[in-house]
This record gives C-alpha cells, sequence and structure tokens, in this order.
C-alpha cells in the first residue's frame, strides 16, 4: 500500500512542479475522462475488461509539445478460473483492479483542433484476487491483493472535446500468498471527454 501512496504522491505533484517550473504561457493541460473496453489476460485466462480513467496531460510548448501527465484508473475484468476433478474443485477470480499510471509522451498537432498524442506509460496496479477451494460439502476461500508495477503504451486522437485512442500495458502481479509473479496484459480502446 505504501508504494501505492508513494505514486499517487508522484502524480499529484507533477502538475504542481509544471506549475512552478513553466510560466503559465510555456504550457497548457487537457484534464479528461475516459472509458475502455479491452482484451484483459492475467496468465493466459482472458476476459474483456471494462475501465475508467481520469488524469490529466501537462504539455510544453517551449519543448515541442512532449507532454507528462497522471492517471487514476479503475478496471473490472470478471475473470474465472476453475478446474473440477470429481467432488474436488478449484477457482481463482479475479474482480476489479485499481491503478496509478504516469503518460510521457509527444504531441503531433496537424490542425488547430486535432492532434496525435504517442506516449508510453509507466505506474503502478493493484489487483484483487478470491481464490476458493471446494471437497465434497466442505469449502474454504481466501482473497488477496497482490500488486506491481505497470509499464506500456499508445496513441490517441485528440479533437477539441474528447478523444480517442488504443493502449497496450503488461504488470508483473506479486504480494500475499504468490510465490511467483503473475503477468496481466491489457489491449484497450478508450474514448473520452476533454474538461
Amino acid at each position: 500500500m505504501n508504494k501505492f501512496v508513494f505514486v499517487m504522491s508522484l502524480l499529484f505533484s507533477s502538475s504542481v512542479i509544471a506549475e512552478m517550473s513553466a510560466g503559465v504561457s510555456d504550457f497548457y493541460q487537457d484534464v479528461y475522462l475516459s472509458v475502455g473496453v479491452g482484451s484483459h489476460d492475467l496468465e493466459r485466462q482472458s476476459s474483456t475488461q471494462l475501465s475508467a480513467l481520469f488524469g490529466a496531460r501537462n504539455y510544453y510548448r517551449h519543448n515541442y509539445n512532449w507532454f507528462i501527465g497522471g492517471e487514476f484508473e479503475s478496471s473490472y475484468s470478471g475473470n474465472e478460473a476453475r478446474t473440477t476433478e470429481g467432488t474436488y474443485s478449484v477457482s481463482l477470480d479475479e474482480k476489479f483492479s485499481l491503478g496509478a499510471n504516469i503518460p510521457v509522451g509527444k504531441r503531433f498537432t496537424f490542425y488547430d483542433d486535432f492532434s496525435i498524442d504517442a506516449y508510453g506509460v509507466f505506474g503502478y496496479s493493484m489487483t484483487r484476487l478470491k481464490a476458493s477451494a471446494r471437497f465434497g460439502d466442505s469449502s474454504v476461500s481466501d482473497s488477496i491483493t497482490v500488486h506491481g508495477p505497470k509499464w506500456g503504451g499508445g496513441i490517441d486522437a485528440s479533437f477539441t472535446d474528447y478523444m480517442i485512442g488504443a493502449r497496450w500495458t503488461r504488470v508483473n502481479l506479486d504480494g500475499g500468498d504468490v510465490h511467483d509473479a503473475l503477468r496481466e496484459e491489457n489491449i484497450t480502446l478508450l474514448i473520452g471527454y476533454k474538461f
């Protein structure tokens, strides 16, 4: 949890540092809310993922429209793996994840109201897993939170009030009773509104 708080403080501070280090005319900011749907894979168990992002990006005019931003992400996947042999069954459910992302990239402006953002994403993600086992009439279950670093890349078409994009991310999840890191991979299509 301390790692997540550290990443969140980095996200908040990036806007403050940008405002202090650059004059008002040297940068501008997009604040956005995006929703997405995509392909989600956790250790070869695939499902559809629904996600929501709230974020901001600071664009620097004096550095040829390079940007840095911060995002909070919430996702729901409903991924479930189940194995049954006779009266014995084991299941692993993945329901939701939370993350903090830092997109860093460049904006390519083609018209006043149309531009393309190409960027890399770095961040941290936490996922809630529930494991359960049943043997005959008895059962046992436990929930754990796994977490780890996230990285990837994306591209957005940005218009005056909205943006459309695609993003690929990978996360190595570890923690709790998980002895080997679980690999999560996502390909997400996003549509967002800019405030």
